[in-house]
């Protein structure tokens, strides 16, 4: 299992990033359960969330139909029992 920082729940990719419709995210989780996937922008409204059943180990995540955000800095936050984790997303047209 990886961890950093004593974190259960690691985001090991993001591509592409910059993205202009899609973006893959590789995580590894500790335990198999539920992850709640949050897309922020930069005032801190969500502009895009969702759920998925996720597995221990690596789970490879595809989020589709990106094209409407705007240019820019976008937080991703992804939570489940593991913990919590956060990784920058670059927007670009």
């Amino acid at each position: 299992m990886i961890k950093r920082d004593g974190q259960a729940l690691v985001i090991s990719s993001i591509m592409p990033n910059p993205f202009s419709q899609m973006v893959t995210i590789d995580m590894v989780a500790e335990t198999e359960g539920v992850s709640t996937f949050s897309i922020h922008d930069k005032l801190g409204q969500t502009v895009k969330t969702f759920a998925l059943k996720t597995v221990k180990g690596l789970n490879h995540i595809q989020v589709n139909d990106l094209s409407g955000l705007s240019s820019g800095v976008y937080l991703l936050q992804i939570r489940n029992s593991d913990g919590e984790v956060n990784a920058k997303l670059y927007k670009t047209n």
